[in-house]
């Protein structure tokens, strides 16, 4: 266990590390502009794009290990379909909603994804409670950046230039009002500490409590009187984490087991981050080709998000369960 923990804890730090490393570097060379801003959509994109599509293949692999490995490619298929549709239903109706929606889905998908992390790596469970907590004032300060020119970038990775009167009139046209986001700051705030409360009063973890409201209090208050993380930056550290943060247990994890699944799985990272190299060589080209700008898309990217979260959803023991009711009540229909 403490090994574990020892590793979990190099894990965090690397990944947080690697990517402040990477906003602060570019940061420094390119200063605030649009090309650096531009810079860090792309790296998180092609992190983003090689997560879902190695992660999918392992995924898919792993249902001609089970029993009946058709019901998984069937629903894994179906999931993709749904997620796609409801996707084009979002972005036809409100395409910033649409972004918001995915954020919160997002967090999710990453909370129940740490969860998956302690219990391999310490053999520890997570207390949902705690978890909970910790998501909502992730989501705050995520909520209090939003209110920021570089959350209104276009589908090509261009944005509007800094100014508050047009972030707030396009922040309107789209029902979003900027004068809100604060509120919501405060109402996920309240919600963490009234979670972590009930929390401590359940579990009398005195010292675990403590810890985690010191952390959430230090968080809060540099964010509010700091002012928020350009929204850019906040949705590298949040998104960006996740991908690097599996990347390393899954580097490490490989090296232990045999040299053949390690050689295996950096060739597959190293063929699916070629093109995203060269197309990103290309992209401040003005004689940039299409297809760069075709995988750095940002929409793309959104469905391809959607499509992820949702088929990662088949590794969780309830979602199997259900897709083992649903394939035999059918299969009792046809009979």
């Amino acid at each position: 266990m403490i090994q574990g923990l020892r590793s979990y804890i190099v894990n965090k730090t690397i990944s947080l590390g690697l990517v402040s490393l990477i906003i602060g570097v570019s940061l420094w060379t390119l200063g605030y502009v649009e090309t650096q801003w531009q810079f860090i959509m792309l790296v998180l994109i092609a992190f983003g794009h090689s997560h879902f599509i190695i992660g999918a293949i392992y995924q898919v692999q792993n249902f001609f290990k089970k029993d009946k490995p058709w019901q998984h490619v069937l629903t894994f298929a179906f999931l993709i379909v749904i997620s796609v549709l409801i996707a084009c239903i979002f972005f036809s109706l409100n395409k910033f909603l649409t972004i918001l929606l995915l954020l919160l889905y997002f967090l999710i998908h990453g909370l129940l994804n740490e969860q998956t992390m302690l219990l391999k790596q310490v053999g520890v469970k997570m207390s949902s409670l705690y978890a909970w907590s910790f998501f909502l004032i992730v989501l705050a300060i995520l909520l209090y950046s939003m209110p920021d020119h570089t959350f209104l970038m276009r589908r090509d990775i261009s944005f509007m230039p800094p100014n508050d009167f047009l972030v707030s009139v396009s922040l309107s046209s789209f029902g979003l009002n900027p004068a809100f986001f604060p509120i919501f700051f405060w109402i996920s705030v309240f919600l963490s500490f009234l979670i972590l409360f009930i929390a401590w009063i359940r579990s009398k973890k005195h010292l675990l409590s403590t810890i985690q409201g010191l952390v959430l209090a230090s968080l809060v208050s540099v964010t509010f009187f700091f002012g928020a993380i350009p929204y850019v930056y906040m949705l590298f550290i949040v998104v960006g984490y996740h991908f690097v943060t599996w990347f390393i247990f899954y580097f490490t994890s490989f090296k232990k087991q045999n040299s053949n699944k390690f050689s295996k799985f950096l060739v597959l990272h190293a063929v699916f981050f070629l093109p995203f190299l060269v197309g990103g060589f290309y992209f401040f080209n003005s004689e940039a080709p299409k297809w760069s700008y075709l995988i750095f898309d940002y929409y793309y990217f959104t469905y391809a998000t959607y499509i992820h979260i949702t088929t990662s959803f088949m590794n969780e023991p309830w979602f199997q369960k259900i897709q083992d009711q649903v394939f035999s009540k059918f299969g009792q229909i046809l009979s």
